[in-house]
């Protein structure tokens, strides 16, 4: 019983330990989540992987962005949803910058319906807390 419960404890430190590392760690997975978010309709989660320059950092400045992403999250998602969703997301490539803090990520979705758009770029920017999508 002892063993087993160590066994658990550590499945669930690597599992804990490989989903905090796994957020926006590379390009492509920030840019991924873009597109899943706007399919879910979150416009706060959207405002915490977009890029804000410092000197724009306030809370006027999200307050409006904030209400244009919930404008464009409206439509976009009511678009995807005419498509019966997303059903896959393709990272085509990615084209770093010479110093690697930005990249530009070309993605390529497949909608349930069968469409397919892309690739479409999305610009990211490396930060201190990971890599956000540039607007």
């Amino acid at each position: 019983m002892l063993k087993q419960l160590k066994m658990f404890f550590a499945v669930m430190f690597i599992a804990v330990v490989a989903v905090a590392c796994g957020s926006s760690d590379q390009p492509e997975d920030v840019a991924k989540e873009f597109i899943t978010v706007f399919e879910k309709g979150d416009s706060k989660r959207l405002l915490d992987i977009i890029y804000i320059d410092e000197k724009d950092n306030t809370p006027e400045t999200k307050a409006m962005i904030e209400g244009k992403l919930s404008m464009m999250v409206g439509m976009a998602q009511g678009e995807m949803e005419a498509k019966g969703g997303i059903k896959d997301i393709k990272v085509d490539r990615v084209e770093y910058n010479s110093d690697k803090s930005k990249a530009a990520v070309y993605l390529i979705v497949t909608y349930k319906d069968g469409e397919v758009s892309g690739p479409d770029e999305l610009d990211t920017v490396k930060t201190k807390d990971g890599w956000k999508v540039e607007l």
